[in-house]
């Protein structure tokens, strides 16, 4: 149910795992993952740490139309209708990022601009919503990964690596010349939809890397606000507590809730 969902969700963003969560069209996907990102913001990031820190330690969304707080790749479909306004974040604590088939690596990385400013070099580099979203310590919610191309996906395998040596962690970035590797963000997670039916067309290297999760559909016929209220009912019922790893298998036992078939 969608109670033990979010429940085992929660659960792999404490221990530092990257969830997607798989199912058909209008189930609520982009809703319930809006409101983990919102929950691992104010109930399990860990507050005021140095951003260099290493990430593998164990460690409120609102609403509102504000258009500039997602990105859309590369995409020729107007998202700035009422259905997909719904998900935008408060003071850039979550990236939210719309995938299309034409999303390339840079758009998720970043690339050189060309800089309008005297005082600065002429080519500057900007960063993409992942690379904030690393350096930051925010969560990047990756609406339809399965419109991404498998190359795009492999991309971010070495960001999805879990080491336990104690080190700092960090992503390469090639393409920017004066910062080739960005330190993780502790903080940092990756939450992922798809619908069910692409699920097995993902990347077999990214898929097992992340957690997931299947969202069943809900009751018939609920409207997109009965379906919110739902979710919020269920996010106010998941308690830290229940997460405590005396009380769950070692990380090394715990598996995705999908057999992902390659």
């Amino acid at each position: 149910n969608t109670l033990e969902l979010i429940s085992t969700c929660v659960f792999s963003l404490k221990h530092g795992r990257h969830p997607i969560i798989a199912g058909n069209s209008g189930t609520g996907k982009k809703l319930l993952a809006c409101q983990l990102a919102d929950y691992f913001n104010d109930h399990i990031a860990e507050k005021n740490i140095d951003n260099n820190i290493d990430n593998n330690m164990n460690s409120s969304f609102d609403y509102k139309n504000d258009k500039d707080n997602s990105i859309n790749l590369n995409s020729s479909t107007n998202i700035s209708d009422k259905k997909n306004q719904v998900i935008k974040n408060k003071e850039q604590s979550v990236y939210i990022v719309y995938c299309t088939k034409s999303s390339k690596v840079e758009d998720l990385m970043g690339k050189p601009r060309v800089s309008n400013n005297k005082n600065e070099d002429l080519i500057q580099w900007q960063d993409g919503p992942l690379i904030k979203a690393v350096r930051e310590g925010k969560p990047l919610i990756l609406i339809g990964i399965h419109e991404l191309q498998s190359s795009v996906l492999e991309y971010m395998n070495d960001l999805l690596d879990r080491k336990y040596d104690g080190k700092q962690r960090y992503l390469n970035n090639p393409n920017n010349p004066n910062e080739s590797t960005i330190p993780i963000h502790r903080n940092f997670r990756l939450i992922c939809t798809t619908l069910l039916s692409e699920i097995n067309k993902l990347s077999p290297a990214f898929a097992t890397r992340m957690d997931i999760k299947i969202l069943n559909d809900q009751l018939e016929g609920i409207t997109e606000t009965e379906l919110l209220s739902l979710i919020k009912i269920c996010m106010n019922n998941v308690k830290l507590e229940l997460f405590d790893t005396t009380n769950h298998p070692k990380d090394s036992e715990y598996h995705s809730d999908y057999n992902f078939e390659t």
